[in-house]
């Protein structure tokens, strides 16, 4: 807990916590260092984990657009209850356009997450508050 949250819930003066915790033995400190750089340490984690997954959203993004130039099966039950299954060259244009629009979105969120990595001035506010406060610049 923070000193000050101590000093709170006991109800003494946050100087009467510090005096205490610093004669205590061994002396309990209230250096923020490993709380910063276990902080960072993650930052650096969840950036890797939005690369990884950008990098298979591009893939999938891919994925959607080859499937408008692939050939594409068609299914169809008849009234009796049977399967029908037809290959045609090209995929229908309804079946085109849903392709594209998916490829479309998944795009969009791959360059977000490119983009939240790549400049510290597009991070929302909270992630500049968090570099500000573990030593790094705001733009």
């Amino acid at each position: 807990m923070a000193r000050n949250a101590i000093s709170r819930d006991v109800g003494v003066s946050a100087r009467t916590v510090s005096r205490i915790c610093a004669e205590s033995v061994p002396p309990i400190t209230f250096d923020r260092a490993q709380t910063a750089a276990a902080t960072q340490a993650r930052v650096v984690d969840l950036r890797a984990e939005r690369a990884r997954i950008a990098e298979r959203a591009l893939s999938k993004a891919n994925d959607l657009l080859n499937l408008t130039d692939a050939p594409h099966e068609l299914t169809h039950w008849d009234k009796d209850g049977v399967l029908h299954r037809a290959t045609i060259e090209k995929p229908t244009a309804a079946d085109v356009q849903r392709y594209l629009v998916g490829f479309g979105v998944v795009m969009d969120k791959h360059l977000l997450l490119v983009r939240h990595d790549s400049d510290d001035r597009e991070l929302p506010i909270v992630d500049r508050w968090i570099a500000a406060m573990m030593g790094g610049s705001v733009k």
